[in-house]
């Protein structure tokens, strides 16, 4: 099995740390005390003028502790790492470690970041325990608190968020009624949040003066819970863009679990990280959920590896549209996409979702208006669609899925963008007006548990198969709830959709001739492409009226559609719209829910 070094961030810091490690490195500690200005291991050691505790001491420091923690075991001859991984600004000291800089250029880069956000006095942090990710998310939804960003996803039930110092305040009540409690955190800023966007420019130009070299040991990335790619100016994106992003931690262990990880040592200051991960694995594994980076507009190109791509379009509400507010300011292509969106939306339908993004009413939780969601995380797929088209990808068919069969339709040309939106918008509306509000619910587990326990399940439906071991559910909210809760006494780890209405299955079925009706008429090219229906099971030469209800209503099959398209195309790679680097188990497919 494998071995994986851990290296923690700030908040571990503490007196006394690395008193075993600095009478080892003499050499290192006068080159690290020349280049700071001040004696590194008396700040560590005695800490006379209480200074540990301040970002532009606090990081440095804790990168030379990380650092000679790591060298000392080279020096011992201990056993080489699988994989590293470090939380904030321990990825420097695991970027460090798998040879990507040297030591002093490592130190550089830390001190040149704490500087830059040391000056950043917006803003503070709270923890919150008790309460699973998604959940923080629609509090935040009901809360308007619009100040507030996700910050860290430590453990499934420990999220750290960051923000308007009052409104992360008055969210305790609020979190106390439903059952969390609410730690404030001792720091000077908004970190890994949009209030950190200045610091990050900043150190951006101080980036640019390095060149990165390929990870040695593969280095697990906060930003996308995924390695490092090898290419120089990625790592410099991901490792800057890491600052005013979340963390994903409690993914990136569950990544390490999936790759064979079974033995974790923590380097560093303090055992913070060992206690994270006794809460995430002592949960059972859970599939890979394909989950794109919160904050990242996209990885490494699979075209690399492989001449030709089928590309997965996931269903709108698996999209977070703090995500999509991003790439729109930090991608020319997106944002030029999505502004001729903009003009579709506003002839079609008098709605502005740049407004709608700027303003969070198309965040997907449920009192989101459906007509908000799916015409924001439409518009967002397909400005990563014209990304992806400049960064050389031959697409050889498109899988969809939800309403992400329509992206697959724009994608190969066979619908114009004008009538997707048309649908797109037309289906939300009958929807919001012709339908109860209702949910869905993704369970890690092998479909056979819903059809062996027909107890358990009563009320709700078999809504579609995402994944060899992952399917989900749909059905009334409180029966959602009651079925969540008798799962986790079984061990059996579900996590509930943010979506309002329960599409793929009976529950819409109010919609049915609304929704043929939107498709009479529908001018309709042959794909430049194959595209391949997740509804139907196969792949479309010809698109019927009745297909825009197959896609409202129909049960979807992912890893079935996946092997179809992967038998005419078997040396393709298989890569998701937003997150584009290669599926290694094809078969399985991305999950429709995000932790």
């Amino acid at each position: 099995m494998g071995l994986a070094y851990l290296f923690p961030g700030q908040g571990s810091q503490a007196v006394g740390m690395g008193k075993d490690l600095f009478a080892r490195f003499p050499e290192l500690i006068g080159q690290v005390n020349g280049v700071l200005g001040y004696s590194v291991d008396e700040l560590c050691l005695r800490d006379p003028h209480k200074q540990l505790r301040q970002t532009q001491f606090t990081q440095p420091a804790l990168y030379v502790v990380g650092a000679l923690g790591y060298l000392a075991r080279q020096e011992d001859g201990t056993e080489r790492p699988d994989y590293l991984a470090g939380h904030s600004l321990g990825e420097y000291v695991a970027l460090f470690a798998a040879g990507c800089f040297d030591f002093e250029t490592g130190l550089a880069l830390v001190n040149a970041r704490a500087r830059v956000m040391s000056e950043m006095s917006e803003g503070s942090m709270v923890a919150i325990t008790q309460l699973e990710a998604p959940v923080i998310e629609s509090l935040l939804q009901e809360s308007s608190a619009d100040g507030i960003d996700i910050a860290n996803y430590n453990t499934p039930t420990q999220t750290v968020l960051s923000g308007d110092r009052q409104q992360l305040l008055n969210l305790s009540e609020l979190v106390s009624k439903n059952g969390g409690r609410l730690h404030p955190l001792n720091v000077s800023g908004a970190f890994h949040s949009r209030y950190m966007r200045g610091p990050q420019q900043q150190f951006e130009q101080f980036a640019q003066t390095v060149t990165f070299r390929a990870p040695q040991i593969p280095v697990v990335a906060n930003l996308s819970a995924v390695p490092y790619p090898n290419h120089n100016d990625e790592i410099r994106r991901l490792l800057t863009d890491q600052i005013a992003s979340p963390v994903r931690w409690g993914d990136s262990i569950e990544y390490l679990r999936r790759s064979g990880v079974d033995r974790f040592i923590e380097l560093g200051s303090g055992k913070v990280l060992t206690r994270l991960n006794e809460q995430i694995l002592a949960r059972p594994a859970r599939p890979d959920s394909g989950a794109p980076p919160r904050h990242s507009s996209r990885l490494a190109s699979p075209s690399k590896k492989n001449p030709t791509t089928i590309l997965l379009c996931p269903d709108l509400q698996t999209e977070s549209s703090q995500a999509a507010e991003k790439r729109y300011h930090q991608d020319s292509t997106f944002r030029k996409t999505f502004d001729q969106c903009e003009d579709i939306v506003q002839s079609l339908y008098g709605e502005s979702i740049k407004n709608i993004l700027s303003n969070g009413s198309g965040h997907t939780h449920a009192s989101s208006p459906v007509l908000h969601v799916h015409l924001l995380h439409f518009a967002s797929r397909i400005s990563d669609l014209s990304v992806i088209r400049t960064e050389e990808i031959e697409v050889c068919s498109y899988i969809g899925w939800g309403l992400g069969e329509y992206v697959a339709l724009c994608g190969a040309k066979a619908i114009t963008l004008s009538d997707a939106f048309e649908i797109v918008g037309k289906q939300a509306q009958y929807l919001e007006e012709h339908t109860q509000a209702s949910g869905m619910l993704a369970i890690y587990a092998n479909v056979n548990l819903f059809h062996g326990f027909n107890k358990l399940f009563s009320g709700a439906r078999l809504a579609g198969i995402a994944a060899t071991d992952q399917f989900v559910i749909a059905g009334a909210d409180d029966r959602l709830f009651e079925i969540a809760q008798a799962l986790e006494e079984k061990n059996i780890y579900s996590g509930r959709l943010p979506v309002n209405r329960a599409s793929c299955s009976d529950f819409v079925e109010p919609v049915r001739d609304h929704v043929n009706q939107i498709g009479e008429g529908l001018n309709v090219q042959k794909p430049i492409v194959p595209v391949y229906s997740c509804a139907l099971g196969k792949s479309m030469d010809t698109i019927e009226p009745q297909y825009l209800w197959h896609v409202c209503r129909s049960r979807y099959h992912v890893p079935k559609t996946i092997a179809l398209a992967r038998e005419a195309f078997p040396e393709a790679a298989i890569s998701r719209i937003t997150q584009l680097d290669p599926i290694v188990e094809e078969s399985e497919g991305p999950s429709p829910f995000r932790h």
